[in-house]
């Protein structure tokens, strides 16, 4: 089973490579075939047991010591240390030790004459060869999935995983060995126009070259892949080493969170200046009108206190008017009877002065 995977995984990735002219080297991968022929071909174990049933006297023992004589050319097989009625076989996954006991019982099981009449008769065969062919050609000409069912324990019970069973299982089914024989190639493959537009924000807009999807890949890989045997260049398709495609994706993810960010930026940054604009607005028509009211308040006091002073003007003035009305009347008043006392004092000394002179 595992040496058909491998030889058919290994057979379509050799097609790929001739196909895209790809330098490769030739891959090492385990093939299970002497296996196969040792248990399957002429003189084989199978063979021979067929030929032990027909002996009459063909016991397990005897068909043990036959494959002792007749198997041990084959690295495959081996006789254990202990006993004389068990035998080796070295598969893929591991060494088996097959007891021999019962086996020519089993394979001595008749099958009744009618039922070979049924399959004489029948299309039984011909419609499972023409279904096997249909399926061989239907696998020929899709690309392989494997689906392999892990079984986590032994025991089935929920909730408990033996990782030594489940590597064991693993490179029993041959994922492990198929998964190497993919790796060593290159197991990774983008066409020229899907890598650009994957990849594209790890280049600069200069080294795009619309008409010449190769070159602008070329230059990509270029400023990112510094070792030029992680990758090669094919017809259709850029085929790269195992790892790379990660490396690549990070850097990819890097740049699209280093943009993300840049675009967030510039995001916050407008909605901060957004904010800052309106509150700035705000505040100016808030100082605008504080201003206006402190402005009209002031003017308001100003003109109270203009107009207080000017009545204060008005009124000292007309009490300064009116004190110096009295005042002056006063002194008027003081002068005009000072003046005419006076002026009857000068005026009796000048009639005693006259009444004198006329006496003389």
């Amino acid at each position: 089973m595992f040496g058909s995977c491998s030889k058919h995984v290994f057979k379509l990735e050799q097609e790929e490579y001739l196909k895209e002219e790809i330098e490769w080297k030739l891959i090492d991968f385990y093939d299970n075939q002497p296996c196969i022929d040792l248990i399957e071909t002429k003189l084989g174990i199978l063979d021979l047991l067929d030929e032990e049933c027909r002996m009459p006297k063909g016991t397990d023992s005897s068909w043990a010591e036959k494959l002792y004589s007749k198997c041990t050319k084959w690295k495959h097989f081996a006789k254990p240390r202990f006993g004389t009625t068990a035998f080796l076989i070295h598969h893929f996954a591991d060494n088996v030790t097959y007891q021999s006991n019962g086996f020519l019982e089993k394979n001595r099981d008749t099958v009744m004459e009618d039922q070979i009449n049924v399959l004489k008769n029948g299309q039984v065969g011909s419609q499972f060869r023409d279904s096997l062919n249909m399926l061989m050609g239907t696998l020929n000409a899709t690309t392989p999935h494997y689906v392999r069912c892990i079984k986590p324990n032994d025991e089935k019970q929920a909730f408990e995983y033996n990782p030594m069973r489940a590597v064991q299982q693993l490179r029993a089914c041959g994922v492990l060995e198929t998964i190497r024989i993919s790796a060593a190639g290159f197991p990774s493959r983008w066409t020229y126009s899907d890598f650009f537009h994957r990849y594209r924000v790890l280049c600069k807009y200069k080294d795009i070259m619309r008409n010449n999807m190769k070159a602008t890949c070329d230059r990509i890989l270029g400023n990112i892949i510094k070792e030029n045997d992680k990758y090669q260049f094919g017809k259709t398709k850029i085929f790269f080493r195992a790892g790379q495609v990660a490396y690549l994706e990070k850097l990819r993810a890097d740049k699209l969170k280093q943009c993300c960010i840049i675009i967030q930026k510039q995001i916050r940054m407008f909605i901060c200046r957004k904010r800052y604009l309106r509150m700035l607005q705000s505040i100016k028509s808030i100082q605008r009108y504080a201003r206006g009211f402190l402005a009209r308040r002031r003017v308001y006091h100003m003109r109270q206190k203009r107009a207080a002073t000017t009545i204060q003007r008005h009124v000292r003035g007309w009490l300064k008017r009116i004190q110096f009305t009295r005042t002056r009347r006063c002194i008027q008043g003081v002068q005009a009877h000072a003046r005419g006392m006076l002026a009857r004092r000068r005026y009796k000394a000048m009639l005693y002065n006259h009444k004198v002179n006329i006496s003389k």
